[in-house]
């Protein structure tokens, strides 16, 4: 019975501990807020997607969809990291076709 009781007070200890430290490192322990959209070209629209990069087929450097140059074939959106690697893209595909 002791065990028991000793076992469940260290997982309640570790639960404990991990909730404080998600706390103390801001990774999800405060209050839930209501999100409020921003208007669409709002710098604030634009942290939301942050998170979302996508690669460079070119360089492979990782850009943010908000502010990179795109190029749409076939239905499909195509990031690049400047015009020089959109136009080097298409020179390599004229090249290849």
């Amino acid at each position: 019975m002791i065990a028991l009781l000793r076992f469940i007070f260290v997982v309640c200890l570790f639960f404990l501990i991990r909730r404080l430290f998600q706390w103390v490192s801001g990774a999800g322990g405060g209050p839930r807020r209501r999100s409020q959209s921003a208007p669409p070209d709002s710098p604030f629209s634009r942290m939301k997607n942050l998170g979302k990069m996508v690669k460079d087929p070119v360089c492979g450097t990782y850009v943010d969809p908000s502010l990179a140059v795109c190029l749409v074939r076939g239905g499909e959106s195509i990031y690049f990291c400047s015009p020089d690697c959109r136009s080097r893209y298409e020179g390599k595909r004229a090249a290849a076709g």
